[in-house]
């Protein structure tokens, strides 16, 4: 099998996984909780669209809780002479770390191609669902081709990178359906720019960001790969729940003779009314002359399924490990301070772990882009204002100098505040000196 075959082939079979993690992320749920009855009796036959387009999407809150805590603070680290934080404007890196972090939790991949542009080397995101790559068996740090993959005016393009030139393939017939995985049914662009194209990187120009992988030869893992399941359970108790109330209040209806209007389209022309008949051999009338009420409906208890919504909402935070408060923003739930600190301790090691595998292909980038490597990530759980003060306050009764106290207080004119302190301190020692020489202040007060 050839490597361009190879390529589409590894691209088709991760496609349809990269495109359910992405329909669930964007709230397109396929209702895979539901069983056949349920959809034949139910959900096909009662109030069927709403029905089934009921969601009460988790999945952004499931991704976002681990990727608001990631951030590049610095491109270049202390010390080392040099400053990659302008090489990071110009390529708009940080808005790239966005696009990859997000992706990584989503796909559990994201990837980015590094080639030149209008102005100079452009890193450029990839849409997972487009690439396939292939890590090099003898140096897993590299790759040994990387390939993305996309239909361009009804016409199936490859391009294939290699360490020493980039080569680019289009189908020779329009696509009639799936994308060919026969050699034969390509060949290379003839355009200005060519077949083949060589580059002077000398490695492959693409960088993989893989999430959780099992091998440096797998494929990353999404971390809404255990709440999708979770997700289907919820939706289901939203669907009970509408099932639920309309089910009791059609004898209603029955009762008060109404009749809801299906009418979809208020500008059709009216259809007319169909005529209800009783059928005496399966319906009759009950009357009497007692005193009421004839019959009475009590109105269902909707707590325990209330409840169940919550308590798959708890599961799924149980899940991933994040705090429940990131699924559920109710006013007086939200811990602080070392509680939410203990509380978020699975979700901080993830994004370390994340940050952990993720540097070694940011680096890769920068090297690509010609900028000497190296950065500092920002601290994914950082003290709030009063644990911080609260450890200032006990590093100065440890006897630290006031200048590093203030320095790890992040003050923005940390030489001035010291100034500031000090001369507040002189003034206090003066004015103390005159007092006691007036008489004001005795010498044991």
């Amino acid at each position: 099998m050839s490597i361009l075959t190879d390529a589409i082939t590894q691209w088709a079979d991760s496609r349809d996984a990269y495109r359910l993690l992405h329909d669930y992320y964007r709230g397109r749920h396929q209702l895979q909780f539901a069983s056949r009855d349920f959809q034949d009796k139910q959900a096909q036959k009662l109030l069927t669209d709403t029905v089934m387009s009921l969601r009460e999407n988790l999945c952004p809150a499931a991704v976002t809780a681990f990727t608001d805590g990631i951030a590049i603070q610095q491109w270049t680290t202390t010390g080392d002479g040099h400053d990659n934080d302008g090489t990071a404007k110009t390529h708009g890196l940080s808005r790239l770390e966005g696009f990859i972090d997000r992706a990584g939790f989503i796909y559990g991949d994201a990837y980015a191609i590094v080639w030149p542009g209008p102005n100079g080397l452009t890193p450029t995101f990839c849409d997972p669902t487009t690439m396939a790559a292939q890590p090099d068996p003898d140096d897993t740090s590299q790759l040994a081709w990387a390939a993305r993959i996309w239909a361009d005016n009804e016409y199936g393009r490859v391009n294939l990178y290699y360490p020493d030139r980039l080569e680019r393939w289009i189908t020779k017939q329009r696509l009639a359906g799936e994308m060919p995985a026969n050699g034969d049914a390509w060949t290379g662009c003839t355009d200005n720019d060519g077949p083949i194209i060589a580059h002077q990187f000398g490695t492959v120009p693409v960088c993989w960001w893989k999430r959780d992988p099992d091998d440096h030869m797998s494929h990353g893992n999404s971390v809404l790969t255990d709440v999708i399941p979770l997700q289907d359970a919820l939706n289901k108790t939203l669907a009970d729940l509408i099932i639920t109330t309309e089910t009791y209040a059609r004898p209603f209806y029955a009762l008060l003779n109404h009749d809801v209007s299906d009418i979809r389209n208020p500008y059709a022309p009216a259809q007319p009314q169909q005529e209800r008949r009783i059928d005496p051999d399966k319906q009759q009338f009950w009357a009497t002359n007692g005193p009421g009420p004839l019959l009475r409906f009590d109105p269902p208890d909707l707590t325990p399924l209330l409840k169940v919504q919550d308590a798959f909402a708890a599961k799924i935070a149980r899940v991933v490990g994040i705090p429940y408060h990131y699924l559920s923003q109710s006013t007086g739930d939200v811990p602080s301070g070392e509680a939410l600190r203990i509380l978020s301790a699975r979700r901080t090691a993830t994004i370390k772990a994340w940050q952990r595998d993720a540097e070694p292909v940011w680096n890769g980038l920068l090297q690509l882009l010609g900028v000497e490597p190296g950065i500092q990530w920002a601290e994914p759980m950082p003290l709030d204002p009063i644990e911080q003060l609260q450890v200032a306050q006990a590093k100065q009764q440890l006897g630290y100098a006031l200048v590093d106290i203030v320095h790890d207080l992040d003050e923005p004119d940390p030489d001035g505040v010291v100034q500031r302190a000090s001369d507040t301190a002189a003034q206090s020692a003066q004015a103390a000196g005159r007092a006691l020489m007036t008489g004001a202040i005795g010498y044991d007060s």
